[in-house]
């Protein structure tokens, strides 16, 4: 009765001879309940049914199926639950020897919780086998105990080439970093201290067949029945794109902002993502007051407040009215100077975050000079015109190049018999 374990004890025939304090409160019954009752009211009746056929057989043949070990049986407790039970049977025989006079006793445990626990280490196994995403699992001395197929693909390698072969999971690195890594787990388990466990680092690995590549992985420790069986699972995503992405994205950056071209980008709703030097010079604004803030604030009122209708009807519609055209604008400077530009709008896609996002490049040329230019031509255009005096413009082998109409009148040519001929014909 003292014992923490349950323990019923039955005699040959079946029924219960001991029935101790802890088998009490694990079935729920009393003792004077149980007492000379056969066993079979502690089982369901599935089970039940064959316990009979157990002991007769035992008795005629002396082959022992049950007894000397221990099995995993259903049990049923007074309220009627049934539960998952181990259950481990010994026989002391009669002092005659006789198997007939034998008495059984039962040591009894409630697996209910072993029985959960198989569940969820089943689940985490399916979860494991079909995630896309690499999982490396070592035990802490650096020996690989799980390689999901996401890892056999990523690496070359088999999962019998790894898994209870003792393998190293230095196997997966190059020598420089490998070199380390056993060093890493002592001073971890020395010192407990989190360098690397719970974060997320980039690193190095390396596939059967020598190539290595650049990862981000992420190292979580899982602790079962002390401090001996932990082990660590390795996330591991190879960034290869994710980088040459950030090295574009820097290249880009670079010359952007190398252009002498203003260039700005913006989102599909028209938040600046980015202004080159260019562009932030001929605003007269610092990139970081413009970065984040509406495009609309590099515009005058006038077409700012239409501005967001633009980009609304184009991402319901998809029309270009003008995407992928050029046409002459006014912008607005800091100071509030108004000045004639050309632009380019080109759309461009990009992943963000596994979403596909819309964003456009807008390309700006400052007309200003131009148009000075132009009035400036045009002046000279209608001084020559309007003058009386016969006017001549020839190029560096006297070739003709304008004529006014003074010259028309005075020589008696139309203007078309003179442009293109040698002034000699005059």
């Amino acid at each position: 009765n003292s014992a923490i374990v349950p323990i019923v004890i039955t005699h040959d025939d079946g029924t219960i001879a001991e029935f101790n304090l802890a088998a009490e409160r694990f079935w729920g019954h009393r003792f004077e309940e149980v007492i000379n009752k056969n066993v079979k009211m502690l089982m369901p009746a599935s089970v039940a049914a064959n316990h009979d056929g157990y002991l007769s057989a035992y008795k005629r043949t002396g082959v022992k199926h049950v007894i000397d070990t221990k099995r995993c049986v259903e049990a049923e407790r007074k309220d009627g639950t049934i539960f998952p039970a181990e259950v481990s049977v010994a026989e002391v025989p009669d002092s005659s020897g006789d198997r007939r006079r034998s008495i059984y006793v039962g040591y009894v445990r409630d697996v209910t919780k072993d029985g959960e626990a198989d569940q969820m280490i089943l689940r985490n196994q399916v979860i494991t086998a079909l995630s896309p995403v690499p999982l490396v699992q070592i035990d802490r001395y650096g020996i690989i105990t799980e390689f999901n197929k996401a890892a056999q693909q990523e690496f070359g390698y088999a999962a019998e080439e790894i898994k209870d072969r003792n393998v190293n999971v230095k196997i997966l690195m190059p020598q420089a970093v490998a070199t380390n890594h056993d060093g890493y787990l002592l001073n971890y388990q020395r010192t407990k201290k989190r360098t690397m466990i719970g974060n997320r680092r980039r690193d190095r690995a390396k596939r059967k067949d020598g190539t290595e590549f650049p990862i981000e992985v992420y190292v979580s420790e899982i602790v079962m029945d002390g401090e001996d069986h932990s082990f660590f699972s390795a996330y591991i995503r190879n960034i290869t794109d994710m980088m040459e992405l950030e090295l574009t994205k820097v290249v880009s950056g670079v010359i952007s902002d190398l252009s002498p071209i203003p260039l700005i980008a913006i989102k599909e709703r028209g938040t600046v993502l980015q202004i080159n030097a260019a562009g932030a010079n001929r605003f007269g604004y610092d990139p970081s007051e413009v970065i984040g803030k509406n495009v609309k604030m590099l515009m005058p009122d006038h077409i700012a407040k239409k501005h967001d209708g633009y980009l609304s009807a184009y991402a319901k519609t998809g029309e270009k009215h003008v995407i992928d055209t050029t046409r002459i604008v006014q912008a607005k400077t800091r100071s509030g100077e108004l000045f004639t530009a050309e632009i380019g709008v080109r759309e461009l896609m990009t992943e963000v975050g596994g979403e596909m996002q819309r964003m456009y490049w807008g390309f700006l040329r400052d007309c200003t000079t131009d148009i000075q230019r132009d009035r400036g031509l045009k002046l000279a255009k209608a001084v020559l015109e309007m003058s009386t005096v016969p006017l001549l413009q020839i190029d560096h082998i006297g070739t003709i190049q304008e004529a006014n109409p003074a010259t028309t009148a005075t020589f008696g040519f139309a203007r078309e018999e003179m442009i293109g001929k040698n002034v000699k014909m005059l």
